[in-house]
């Protein structure tokens, strides 16, 4: 599994960790660190897809400039 990258606002290390539900729906948590004035100060969810591979691939998807 790759590693997550860090944050790009404020280059806090990110976690993933499992989440389930009390009914067993199972999502993947993502949550760092930041720094008090990073605008990524949420926890970010993906209820909509239950791989921990998705979620490590949408968040380390950079945009070259």
């Amino acid at each position: 599994m790759a590693e997550l990258k860090p944050c790009p606002f404020c280059g806090a290390a990110m976690g993933c960790t499992e989440f389930r539900y009390p009914t067993g729906y199972k999502v993947w948590k993502l949550s760092g660190y930041h720094t008090y004035d990073c605008v990524f100060k949420v926890n970010f969810y993906r209820p909509e897809n239950q791989s921990k591979r998705a979620l490590v691939s949408a968040w380390n998807r950079r945009v070259e400039l």
